[in-house]
């Protein structure tokens, strides 16, 4: 099993890094950059790897990076939610 202990004083140093990676992944998730969403969250995960945001978002990362992109119009809106938008 391997432990790794900062010191003290580099935990905010790491925190800053881990705001930085959040950051940057949140300004790809608005350009749907979602390959950089995925590298920048797994990054934050290899300091935190509890981390929640980086954790969900590296889940959506993984999700859109699986299903084929799509222009809204190819969607059919048929269903329920048609005309609601």
């Amino acid at each position: 099993m391997l432990i790794l202990l900062f010191p003290q004083n580099s935990s905010d140093r790491v925190q800053r890094q881990i705001d930085r990676l959040l950051d940057e992944a949140e300004g790809a998730i608005t350009g749907q950059e979602w390959g950089t969403v995925g590298d920048h969250a797994r990054s934050v995960l290899r300091l935190d790897p509890e981390n929640s945001d980086a954790l969900s978002y590296l889940a959506a990362a993984v999700v859109r990076e699986q299903s084929q992109p799509f222009t809204i119009e190819e969607l059919e809106l048929d269903g329920p939610v048609a005309g609601h938008f």
